[in-house]
């Protein structure tokens, strides 16, 4: 009778421990998340909270049980085997009461019937939780990554509009080196009808003809080259494939589609004089993180100035490349280090910034060209940005 009524008391005890806990876990699961992330924080808070509770349960199921086995009569046994005979605890597998126990074996049996009833129902709405968060962060995932390709498609964009801009530099060049020829052939075809050209007209023709056509054919070669050193970049980076490339003819591409940009601002865009390094590697991912890092530089580094550079240096060691992003701007506060490479953070909220493109850069220099992306502060008073990867030379 002794050992009946210390069961009674543990049940007791460890019921109300449960209802302690859950009563305080679930006030701070109603004031938690209030702001414009506690929608996320309150279903990942209640889903920890939920386990909490279901596993304090789980500890008073195997006290009540093992206690019962270690201090019981033969009905206590029996109710033992019975509990132990079922399959699937979530399933509810309630015990019967038999009118031939005794009533603190009834209480018992009831006390335990409560308590499993109270551990299904959290079990239920612990897997509840676990889906909302599941489906949350499957929600988040899916608008990251359309974030980041909205961030692709702008960088992308923006080359286009200056390397368009710079196009159209030369080819208006070429058409007015054309429409002078012209002009200079309706004059000597009046002549020639007339019957008053001359040996010295004829020869004045010519030679204005030899340079519109030289000076047409120069702007169209710069045109063309602008054109292949675009296209390259652009397929390189649709279809990030390993491939050797010669490492300071393939920077100088990249930068030529970044020049028109600068030419709409007061700064200078400054490469290292390159010595020729043949290396393998992945020149799109390599091109999007130059990329990156250049019109990152341009857009935060000389706020509040009228004057800037920014350098591009790189030298081979190992079997490392380290190409280095430097300018001579405003520099990163010491409280803001840390979290320039997390997504969504910029100081240009509201102003055009995503938050998206260090984060973006660091991402495809560890995934893609399995190296590493890191700041450092320089003597200039502004930024390094220093691509580190591994790659294999010729």
């Amino acid at each position: 009778m002794e050992n009946r009524y210390r069961v009674n008391s543990i049940l007791a005890g460890n019921l109300t421990l449960v209802v302690i806990i859950a009563a305080t876990i679930g006030f701070f699961v109603v004031n938690e998340g209030q702001g414009s992330e506690g929608f996320e924080i309150s279903l990942t808070t209640k889903a920890l909270s939920l386990m909490v509770i279901l596993t304090f349960q789980m500890l008073f199921l195997i006290i009540s049980i093992s206690w019962i086995k270690l201090n019981s009569d033969e009905e206590l046994k029996r109710i033992l085997s019975d509990i132990e005979s079922k399959d699937d605890i979530a399933e509810r597998p309630r015990i019967q009461i038999d009118e031939n126990y005794s009533k603190e074996n009834k209480e018992l049996i009831s006390a335990f019937n409560r308590n499993l009833d109270n551990y299904c129902y959290t079990f239920q709405q612990t897997n509840m939780a676990l889906q909302a968060v599941r489906k949350e962060l499957n929600f988040i995932k899916e608008k990251q990554e359309d974030i980041i390709e909205t961030e692709k498609m702008a960088s992308l964009g923006r080359l286009v509009a200056g390397v368009a801009h710079e196009i159209n530099t030369p080819l208006g060049i070429a058409v007015t080196g054309m429409t002078h020829l012209k002009t200079q052939k309706v004059k000597t075809d009046g002549l020639l009808e007339s019957g008053k050209i001359t040996a010295n007209d004829l020869k004045s023709f010519l030679k204005e003809a030899e340079k519109s056509i030289d000076l047409v054919l120069n702007q169209v070669y710069i045109a063309a080259d602008l054109i292949k050193n675009f296209k390259q970049v652009a397929v390189d980076q649709s279809a990030p494939v390993t491939r050797e490339i010669e490492l300071s003819e393939y920077i100088e591409k990249v930068l030529s589609t970044l020049r028109p940009i600068f030419k709409k601002t007061p700064f200078k865009l400054v490469p290292e004089e390159l010595e020729v390094q043949h290396v393998l590697t992945c020149p799109g991912a390599l091109s999007q993180v130059i990329t990156i890092l250049i019109q990152n530089a341009l857009h935060h580094a000389f706020e509040g100035r009228s004057v800037g550079f920014v350098y591009v240096l790189y030298k081979v060691e190992d079997n490392k490349v380290l190409i280095t992003i430097r300018d001579d701007g405003v520099g990163v506060p010491i409280s803001q280090r840390k979290k320039i490479f997390e997504p969504f953070f910029t100081t240009k909220r509201g102003h055009g910034g995503s938050g998206l493109g260090l984060s973006l850069a660091y991402n495809i220099c560890k995934e893609v060209l399995k190296g590493k992306l890191y700041f450092l502060s320089n003597d200039l008073g502004g930024s390094d940005f220093v691509i580190e990867i591994p790659v294999e030379r010729d």
